[in-house]
């Protein structure tokens, strides 16, 4: 009988395996993301659906990765907006997203990234 890491190995070997994998991944970040953006604003999920329109439980989904859904940018704006925060899009090098990551882990502020974001790696 074949052990799991063998067979996640030989899964992820296929393209398709490893992209969604990485999109999972990216659920998180999104669900993290908006629990740490209300979280600092002192915002409940109730208070957050008064001063955005959209659903407490639609907020909750999107705090929890719930079935995979990702809320689209014009959502992310609006809970931003909600906690005084701006939503800024971009990209990131892979060992930029890992400095990035560990630098949240030690409990740097949220959003104070901007020398990193514009270094060159």
């Amino acid at each position: 009988m074949a052990k799991f890491e063998d067979v996640k190995r030989e899964f992820m070997r296929d393209p398709l395996v490893r992209a969604g994998a990485g999109q999972r991944d990216v659920y998180a970040e999104v669900a993290s993301l908006a629990r740490r953006v209300r979280a600092k604003a002192g915002l409940s999920q109730t208070r957050m659906q008064e001063l955005t329109g959209i659903a407490q439980s639609e907020i909750s989904r999107i705090e929890n990765a719930d079935e995979g859904r990702t809320p689209g940018l014009g959502t992310m704006a609006a809970l931003g907006e909600a906690a005084d925060m701006v939503l800024v899009v971009g990209y990131v090098s892979k060992a930029q997203a890992v400095e990035i990551k560990k630098r949240q882990k030690q409990g740097e502020p949220l959003f104070e990234f901007s020398t990193l974001l514009a270094g060159k790696s």
